[in-house]
C-alpha cells in the first residue's frame, strides 16, 4: 500500500503535489492545514486522514481530528502535529509502527526501535533552509514500512 503524506500546507496545495500522489491509495496530513479547499483537494486524489495543527482554525478542527490511530496491512499508523503530541500516542499491536508529525517544516525519515518516524516537512512554508517537500510511506503484510521524502 503507498500513502502520501503532507503537512504544513498552510491553505496552499502545490500542483505538483497532485503528479507525485496520483499513484498513491491514501494520504495523511500532519496538520496546520489552512483551509478546508486544501482537504476538498486532497480528497479529490485518494481518502485523506487529517489531523489539525496549532494555526488551524474552528472549520479545519471541526473536520479534523487532534490525533489519528489507524491500522492498514497490520501497520498501525499513528499521528498528531507535534512531535510532543505524537510521541505521546502509544502502539497498540504487535506489528509494524510509523509515528507521523508535521509542524517543525524539516523533513525527517527515521528508526527509533522498531517505530518509523516520519515528518514529511513542509509543503508551502519550510524552514532551515529545506526546499517544499512531501513523502511517500510504503506500508505492506509481513513488511517493514518505508518512507522516502519527496521534495517539490
Amino acid at each position: 500500500m503507498r500513502v502520501g503524506v503532507i503537512s504544513d500546507t498552510h491553505g496552499r496545495l502545490d500542483s505538483r503535489v497532485y503528479k507525485i500522489f496520483e499513484t498513491i491509495d491514501v494520504i495523511f496530513h500532519a496538520g496546520d492545514v489552512g483551509n478546508t479547499d486544501v482537504l476538498r483537494e486532497l480528497e479529490s486524489i485518494a481518502p485523506v486522514y487529517a489531523v489539525y495543527g496549532n494555526v488551524d482554525d474552528w472549520l479545519i478542527r471541526h473536520q479534523c481530528t487532534e490525533s489519528v490511530d489507524v491500522t492498514f496491512e497490520e501497520t498501525q499508523i499513528l499521528m498528531a502535529h507535534t512531535p510532543l503530541q505524537v510521541a505521546r500516542l502509544r502502539p497498540v499491536n504487535a506489528g509494524p509502527v510509523v509515528k507521523i508529525n508535521g509542524h517543525t517544516h524539516e523533513p525527517a525519515v527515521e528508526f527509533q526501535g522498531t517505530v518509523l518516524k516520519l515528518n514529511p516537512g513542509s509543503v508551502s512554508l519550510p524552514r532551515g533552509g529545506f526546499k517544499p517537500s512531501v513523502a511517500l510511506l510504503t506500508i505492506g503484510k509481513d513488511r517493514q514500512p518505508s518512507a522516502e521524502i519527496i521534495t517539490l
